[in-house]
């Protein structure tokens, strides 16, 4: 007969309880797993509520944007004045039927309505290929940021406002003796910035805080100097 060892355990009980072991670890990192996953019905309905107003207001912002291009965009140009004797300001119709004035410079992305409407008013084409000489500069002004020169052209065959170009200094270097006459009988000095005052403020409230205590003062005063009532009569009790 085989001898049968009491004292040690066999190879089938070690592996039966490494197999136990692994299916507790096991059953623990899934219980741990499901335990941080697990979300409450409230979390979920208060994110479906954040996600979807975040939803409306990208669409409410989505709409003004669009709207505002479309609706505030120019539609035509009705008509034109002069301001400063020289400049020529225009008057046009938005899409949303508001009105505006405008000048030149605002017309970026709407160059071919301007280019008609010259045409319309001045019956001369603009053609983009062709050298144009400056017969003069009308007038200048400057930028109020970086006091930069702009000066007023007109155009040789081009007399109508309307025509006239606002250019910087460095693109008329071909006309330097037409600048240089201008400036001689010009005043090019720019215009003074005003000095920002940062007690100006609190000086206007001091100086009314002083105000109001001398009105009080100067009632304290007329009270005071006014004469006291002796009479019972004055005073209001029966004589």
């Amino acid at each position: 007969m085989a001898r049968q060892s009491h004292g040690t355990p066999s190879r089938s009980s070690e592996r039966s309880g490494y197999a136990l072991l692994f299916v507790c670890f096991k059953t623990i990192l899934v219980y741990i797993y499901s335990c941080r996953k697990q979300t409450s019905h409230f979390q979920v309905v208060h994110d479906k509520k954040k996600r979807s107003k975040r939803d409306k207001k990208n669409s409410s912002v989505k709409s003004k944007k669009s709207s505002g291009s479309n609706d505030s965009g120019f539609k035509k140009i009705f008509d034109h004045g002069l301001y400063n004797s020289h400049y020529v300001e225009y008057h046009v119709l938005l899409k949303n039927g508001k009105k505006i004035k405008a000048v030149e410079f605002d017309f970026k992305g709407n160059e071919q309505m301007l280019a008609d409407y010259k045409f319309k008013i001045t019956n001369q084409e603009d053609k983009p290929g062709e050298e144009y000489l400056v017969e003069k500069i009308v007038a200048h002004r400057f930028v109020k940021k970086s006091n930069k020169l702009l000066f007023l052209v007109m155009w040789r065959g081009f007399p109508n406002p309307v025509s006239h170009t606002e250019m910087w200094e460095s693109e008329l270097e071909d006309c330097k003796d037409l600048v240089d006459q201008y400036k001689d009988s010009h005043d090019m000095t720019p215009p003074k910035k005003p000095a920002k005052n940062k007690y100006a403020k609190k000086a206007r409230s001091r100086k009314s805080k002083i105000q109001l205590l001398d009105e009080k003062k100067i009632m304290m005063i007329k009270k005071a100097e006014q004469p006291k009532p002796t009479n019972p009569e004055e005073l209001g009790r029966p004589s």
